[in-house]
């Protein structure tokens, strides 16, 4: 494994014990263990064993990390740097629904771009939070937004929560968990743990 895979593979399980420690405080973040028990490679908490069934999921790409954990809900999370337009030329027609790709050819091609990548993230937190990752094609799962810009399932499921955000100006991370009505808490990574795992 390149030394750069290495290096985010090992800040993203280090991010991913902190955030199941803000779940679960009595446990200290060097207790967890994490493996790839779902078929599909989903990591899963292995230990300590808790009486809430704790989900936790985690991204990395090109110098980021994300991860998302909750005391009992499925949960997804990616994050992604933002594509050019030449790929989302190459790739929206394959990845998005008709309304997805209706919606966004009004766009201006900056625009379009942003767009494409956070659905494109929501999509992939969402296939991650059930468990099928890249398996579910991407074009069954569609997503529009509110008029505050809030992402939603276009199925209006009410079963699901998402949040979607500029993570950086090259970065976009969406989330997804399966439950109604989430209220998300964001934690950033402190100077201290960057420190500690670098």
């Amino acid at each position: 494994m390149p030394t750069e895979a290495r290096r985010a593979f090992a800040a993203a399980h280090a991010l991913a014990r902190h955030a199941l420690s803000w779940c679960a405080p009595r446990i200290d973040p060097s207790e967890w263990r994490l493996s790839a028990r779902n078929p599909h490679g989903r990591p899963e908490v292995s230990a300590p064993r808790l009486d809430a069934d704790i989900r936790v999921n985690l991204s990395h790409t090109d110098g980021m990390v994300a991860v998302v954990a909750t005391l009992t809900d499925a949960c997804g999370i990616d994050i992604e740097r933002r594509a050019d337009s030449a790929m989302v030329s190459r790739v929206a027609h394959r990845v998005l629904s008709a309304t997805e790709l209706a919606t966004m050819r009004d766009l201006d091609p900056a625009a379009r771009t942003d767009q494409f990548c956070r659905l494109w993230t929501l999509k992939e937190a969402t296939t991650k939070a059930l468990g099928t990752g890249l398996r579910t094609p991407f074009d069954t799962i569609a997503f529009d937004f509110d008029d505050d810009r809030n992402a939603r399932r276009a199925d209006n499921d009410p079963s699901w929560s998402m949040r979607s955000w500029p993570a950086s100006p090259e970065h976009h991370v969406s989330v997804a968990v399966h439950a109604p009505k989430v209220d998300f808490v964001v934690h950033s990574l402190s100077e201290e743990l960057r420190a500690r795992n670098p």
